[in-house]
């Protein structure tokens, strides 16, 4: 991402002036590796220069039937989206009604980048099943809590908790003299149904017809829905991924929803995590680095908020362009602040 920044006047009327680096021809360090630090952008020359450096190459047709998509992860959230009957069908991401979705962003080896919609991952957490608990009673169980959470929430919705199941699992908190017990691994429609479940059993829940069961603990339920998804995919930030044909879907350009060249749709039991430690998946994906810089100026001491600030901030905006290891001082200036 390029940034497209002019020269402004300052509120005094005066011309805002251009902060030149100390060096700029020198090379500085980077990690390992020696980056060359390009001058200030002035002229047309260098900005057509600049823009040419930086731009993406053209993003080529590709067929999902046939090629794999390998794209370094630089960011990843989540969404809310509705049921989509063409997604269902494609990818079996199962009941109807609103959804979490996890968006990958990344790049591939030839610059383009990606955004993989990945579908069919549900938030969920773990609470110790009531003494005497089986099978047969999970569906009463799973009606009591979706009741309580519909009278205790804001949001109206036809279902919020998906599922209950019993698993035999082991809490590190204190001694255990059993190997493992019966938990339950509550699932939600959305992650914003997570904490609202977890007051629930906390506060107590007439599930049985025979009284309360307080649920003091719960477990892995204050964990974010993006980093669950990340630790139980074994996928750690910017590792490359991989997505295989034909387990993906790409979406048209006139149905895309970012500015990323290209858009895949993949269940996230398709996203292939590599291991930078196997063959050459250490490998560094050519990005654009875009780092922001503002500077305070004292002639004494240590700037300080009242006096120092509002007469003199500079700010420094540099691109890094990964394949060429070049470092561009886009933007400098100094503005008072009134």
């Amino acid at each position: 991402m390029t940034s497209d920044k002019r020269n402004s006047s300052s509120s005094n009327g005066g011309a805002a002036k251009r902060i030149r680096p100390a060096s700029p021809t020198s090379a500085s360090s980077w990690g390992a590796v020696d980056v060359k630090a390009k001058g200030h952008i002035s002229t047309k020359k260098e900005v057509r220069e600049f823009l040419r450096q930086s731009a993406r190459p053209a993003a080529k047709p590709i067929d999902p039937q046939v090629q794999d998509i390998a794209m370094q992860q630089v960011d990843l959230d989540y969404v809310q989206v509705p049921f989509d009957s063409h997604i269902h069908e494609a990818l079996g991401t199962g009941a109807q009604g609103d959804r979490p979705m996890i968006r990958i962003f990344g790049v591939t080896d030839q610059g383009n980048s990606v955004c993989a919609f990945v579908h069919g991952f549900e938030p969920y957490f773990y609470a110790k099943a009531p003494q005497g608990f089986t099978d047969h009673d999970i569906v009463q169980f799973t009606q009591a809590l979706n009741a309580a959470v519909n009278n205790v929430t804001r949001q109206h919705a036809p279902l919020y908790i998906r599922s209950v199941k019993i698993e035999q699992k082991q809490t590190i908190m204190h001694y255990q003299e059993k190997k493992s017990v019966p938990f339950l691994r509550i699932t939600t429609v959305l992650p914003s149904m997570v904490p609202t479940a977890r007051g629930v059993l906390q506060s107590g829940l007439n599930w049985s017809g025979h009284g309360q069961d307080v649920f003091a603990t719960t477990y892995e339920s204050n964990i974010l829905y993006t980093l669950r998804f990340m630790v139980d995919n074994d996928i750690a930030g910017g590792q490359w991924l991989e997505l295989k044909a034909p387990d993906y879907t790409a979406r048209p350009s006139s149905s895309r929803t970012t500015h990323c060249q290209y858009e895949f749709d993949v269940h996230y039991k398709k996203v292939s995590p590599k291991s930078s430690l196997d063959g050459d998946w250490g490998r560094l994906a050519p990005m654009r680095i875009l780092s922001f810089d503002i500077e305070c100026f004292a002639e004494v001491g240590f700037p300080e908020v009242c006096t120092h600030i509002p007469n003199s901030v500079r700010n420094a905006t540099c691109l890094f362009l990964a394949h060429s290891l070049t470092m561009y001082p886009v933007v400098g200036r100094r503005k008072k602040i009134p």
